[in-house]
């Protein structure tokens, strides 16, 4: 896991997180408990909408706190990839060959 203490982005990420839950409340108080009340079908639709935004939340929370482009360092100080192990074709592709 990484965290960056960026002041903006910070800010930017209370922020949403804040419209989403802003945006949970105006749904489940406003649009479906006046319309379905307190029936089994309001449950349901409250249930699924929390559902999505719980994922939202989450899938965002994964993205902010990694980075796909870091290469992992062994204990050695080795980087897990050798680039000696690209050749380059004549048609510019670079391949995988194994040791």
């Amino acid at each position: 896991m990484i965290v960056r203490l960026d002041p903006c982005g910070l800010v930017c990420v209370l922020m949403i997180y804040g419209c989403v839950v802003y945006a949970d409340y105006v749904v489940t108080i406003w649009m479906v408990m006046p319309v379905f009340g307190e029936s089994i079908w309001g449950a349901l639709h409250i249930a699924f909408f929390n559902t999505l935004i719980f994922m939202t939340l989450f899938s965002h929370a994964r993205t902010m706190l990694t980075d796909p482009g870091v290469v992992p360092i062994l204990k050695n100080g080795l980087v897990c990839f050798d680039a000696s192990y690209l050749e380059a074709k004549t048609d510019f592709a670079l391949t995988f060959t194994s040791p």
